[in-house]
């Protein structure tokens, strides 16, 4: 969220779990400007860190599955404002950037107030072929900056109607200067981002979303620590004696003479004489706990036995 215009900072739960961050002008001054990011439930859980940087810098760092995110949420000044102060904010995002890890994905959004244009020659790994060709001071520094960091504009990326691609309209004047800039090593997990109108924000600007894929891959919800049931199985190798196996077809027919498949469904049934094999053979064969050290196999006989105790005498 850009031009929140919300005096200090902070943080406020909000109903559903919601967490807003705000960072704004001092108490002092007339409220004016102002970032904020707005963090789900399930993002509250995945953040690590924030930090209020000034009233147009916030940023926060996320661990999501396999993925580190750093997002910096930005409200850049007008485009009308002089080269001096334009390039003064856009060295503090490099300073702020410069913050990014290795191992960290860098995504910077919010209202960058410039126009960059689309792909044109030095600019291929920058901009995609959709959007507003118009450029000027402020889009030449944004686009500067996304070469030195090598981050990717998305909203240049997807060919949408022009309603669904001009972020700010005013006065019948169309403007794409909300923009989202994502490093290029999630150039493949990005898979769309458009302007949605439908959502009544009391602003002359409209919504922006990028959507991804991929970003949560390996994650694992962390769940309560609960002791591993015990999981046994049948002894089925005693089934090679013939007692045994005599036994068993013995108890197998009295369990199968209890059921009676008129009355029941196929389904049904079936379960019947499942749970009549394997309850006669628990009962005539026992159980022993899995992963058990002992060999339990009708191969392991006393031959055997007496082979590999050779081996071990001779070989020491």
């Amino acid at each position: 969220m850009s031009e929140t215009k919300r005096k200090g900072s902070g943080t406020e739960e909000l109903p559903g779990g919601t967490l807003a961050i705000w960072s704004g002008v001092p108490e002092s001054e007339n409220a004016c400007q102002g970032v904020g990011v707005l963090l789900s439930s399930r993002l509250v859980d995945l953040m690590t860190e924030y930090k209020f940087v000034n009233s147009r810098l916030l940023w926060v760092r996320f661990k999501m599955g396999l993925t580190k995110l750093f997002l910096l949420a930005v409200c850049a000044p007008v485009a009308s404002s002089s080269r001096a102060e334009l390039e003064e904010f856009w060295e503090n995002v490099r300073e702020v950037l410069d913050l990014v890890k290795g191992n960290e994905r860098t995504v910077v959004c919010g209202d960058l107030n410039g126009w960059v244009g689309v792909t044109r020659p030095g600019y291929e790994s920058v901009l995609g072929k959709f959007g507003d060709k118009r450029v000027n001071d402020a889009g030449k520094l944004i686009l500067a900056l996304c070469k030195e960091k090598g981050l990717l504009m998305t909203n240049t990326m997807f060919n949408h109607r022009k309603i669904h691609m001009y972020t700010r309209e005013r006065k019948n004047e169309r403007s794409m200067i909300d923009l989202f800039l994502v490093d290029d090593r999630l150039r493949k997990q990005v898979m769309d981002t458009r302007v949605f109108r439908g959502a009544d924000l009391g602003t002359d600007h409209y919504l922006v979303i990028t959507r991804f894929r991929g970003l949560f891959a390996g994650w694992r919800y962390r769940t309560a620590v609960t002791e591993p049931q015990s999981v046994c199985r049948i002894r089925s190798w005693k089934l090679q004696e013939a007692d045994t196996r005599d036994k068993y077809h013995t108890r197998v027919a009295e369990k199968l003479d209890t059921i009676d498949g008129r009355k029941e469904c196929v389904e049904r049934t079936w379960q019947n004489l499942r749970d009549g094999m394997v309850s006669a053979a628990e009962e005539v064969c026992g159980t022993t706990k899995r992963g058990s050290s002992k060999r339990r196999d009708a191969r392991w006989n006393d031959d055997i036995k007496r082979s590999c105790k050779k081996r071990r005498k001779k070989h020491g």
